[in-house]
């Protein structure tokens, strides 16, 4: 797989999971006190999406600071991705 490539899709990963915790959190919001309750399962989904989006690998800022440094012409051997 190109370096190109691999910088794209680690951008396109943590911006897709950036989205779904937005979704998630708005769906959340909008389902009152109750979804706090350990039973209910929008608490479930809003605690399994804002865990995974803390993997280093889902990491916004990160990911988006390589793939501008790569396009600004920055050499991919000084870049981690």
């Amino acid at each position: 797989m190109s370096v190109d490539l691999r910088i794209k899709m680690g951008r396109n990963q943590a911006r897709a999971v950036d989205l779904s915790v937005q979704v998630v959190n708005r769906l959340f919001n909008a389902s009152g006190a109750r979804a706090l309750w350990l039973d209910h399962p929008m608490q479930r989904a809003w605690r399994d999406i804002n865990a995974g989006a803390l993997h280093m690998t889902n990491q916004l800022d990160d990911k988006a600071i390589t793939a501008g440094s790569y396009a600004f012409g920055v050499p991919a051997e000084q870049l981690m991705f």
